[in-house]
């Protein structure tokens, strides 16, 4: 579902509170893991400051591995250090 087909469904006003359907989905369910890189990007691919914590670093990492066949992603420098 996009923006224009919730806008259709009633749900303009979200997007008051809210500038994606991500960030209404995590705001609603947040005890349910909501993969921000699964979502079409309004004008980026997740929100401000989605990098700069360490877990969604980790679970895109974790990602490749499957995807890629990769066993694991080893990298010299903490994640912290990249900021």
């Amino acid at each position: 579902m996009n923006k224009a087909e919730l806008d259709k469904r009633g749900g303009r006003s979200l997007f008051h509170y809210y500038d994606s359907i991500f960030e209404a989905l995590q705001a609603a369910y947040p005890e349910h893991h909501w993969d921000a890189t699964q979502f079409k990007p309004k004008r980026t691919t997740v929100p401000s400051g989605y990098w700069k914590k360490t877990k969604n670093l980790l679970r895109a990492l974790e990602l490749a591995e499957t995807r890629l066949g990769i066993k694991q992603v080893l990298f010299r420098t903490q994640v912290y250090d990249l900021f």
